[in-house]
């Protein structure tokens, strides 16, 4: 499958790859590049491959209580926020950002490797709910300025200040037309940024869009960002990717997203699961950096002494901190307090020295939003 925009792409010589069935942009220029202008200046991508689903009616807010981990109570129009949709087993079948619209609609942003399946989970537990499901993905965009200076990008295209709140949204025209859009502060990349979806678009709708906000970014020196540069940005801001860092298999507990699940809360689909198997979890997710040169990559095992202690799910070249980084699961009954402990992981054949952390694996004083909001 093609994204709305893929011409344009292409026009502009990017490298193409496959990703959950679409053709997306690798990258335009390199992958370094492009990450370093997201970490110091600004980047735009072109997300359109998420999913989008609108979920609406008189029992919205009841329905997806019970379908998703995280409290919907805890929203009010204009707020979104990060969850979990979790079978019966408290497995995770996505994670996924929530928009609350008003009372009876909200927005879910899904990942594309998921969108089908997560449509066909709502629609199956649906049943008795006064509610309706839309899948609006392929009549609209997705788009994600990101970087320190995404801010100015937002003031050269709406002639106002960035004053929307991190993980807060407005809906609005985009760019002076009528047509809707949610433009939220948010992002995959752990630096200050916005991203824009525009519904009811046509190719016409989407290259002027594009254009439009591509030629702010160009201006202030920023690049077009592929997929290789936003999988390093969410590595080093400790951000999961579907399928390599969590799956059906992966509680909350052991992926460290329990901050998401809200046990206080009325019934909700893997709640009992959760409550029995919270305090025998024997792996969590951590961050790690290469001390020896080496890219650790998936599926490679981490050593403490002679004894595996853990697994590579993501990893490759961080050019901030110009070494190997990872995410990877430890076994906690291997490795107490597993954080600033050294290892060494297994790389094609030979042992190299690496270093357990939290995330994110950057300073944050120097990299991330918290340096732009405070």
């Amino acid at each position: 499958m093609k994204v709305p925009l893929h011409e344009i792409h292409e026009s502009m010589g990017a490298k193409y790859t496959l990703f959950a069935g679409y053709q997306l942009p690798l990258y335009y220029t390199s992958i370094t590049n492009e990450h370093l202008s997201v970490r110091n200046n600004v980047g735009i991508f072109d997300v359109s491959h998420m999913g989008r689903i609108l979920v609406e009616g008189e029992d919205v807010q009841e329905y997806l209580n019970y379908v998703l981990a995280n409290d919907i109570n805890n929203l009010y129009v204009g707020r979104m926020h990060y969850s979990l949709i979790l079978n019966e087993n408290a497995g995770i079948i996505d994670d996924i950002t929530v928009f609350m619209l008003d009372e009876y609609r909200f927005l879910l942003v899904v990942n594309a490797i998921n969108r089908l399946k997560v449509v066909n989970w709502l629609n199956r537990h649906k049943v008795g709910y006064a509610i309706n499901i839309k899948d609006v993905t392929r009549n609209s965009i997705m788009l994600a300025v990101q970087g320190p200076r995404s801010s100015q990008v937002y003031r050269e295209i709406y002639n106002k200040d960035f004053d929307i709140k991190r993980f807060h949204f407005i809906e609005s025209g985009v760019l002076g037309e009528e047509k809707s859009s949610v433009i939220s502060r948010s992002g995959y990349t752990g630096e200050d940024g916005f991203e824009i979806i525009y519904f009811f678009c046509d190719k016409g709708d989407a290259f002027s869009i594009w254009r439009k906000i591509y030629g702010k970014v160009e201006k202030l020196g920023g690049l077009a960002c592929g997929l290789g540069a936003r999988d390093m940005l969410r590595i080093e801001a400790g951000y999961v990717l579907y399928d390599n860092d969590i799956d059906e298999d992966i509680n909350p507990y052991e992926a460290s997203l329990d901050w998401v699940v809200k046990l206080n809360k009325p019934n909700f689909i893997g709640k009992k699961t959760l409550i029995s198997s919270k305090y025998k979890i024997w792996k969590k997710r951590y961050g790690l950096v290469m001390i020896e040169p080496g890219i650790p990559r998936r599926g490679y095992k981490i050593y403490k002494e002679e004894s595996v202690v853990g697994y590579v799910t993501s990893g490759g070249y961080s050019p901030i901190l110009k070494k190997g980084i990872g995410m990877v699961y430890i076994d906690i009954r291997k490795i107490n307090e597993p954080e600033n402990r050294e290892v060494n992981i297994d790389i094609r054949g030979k042992l190299r020295k690496a270093v357990i952390k939290k995330f994110p694996l950057y300073d944050i004083k120097k990299y991330g939003y918290g340096r732009i909001i405070r």
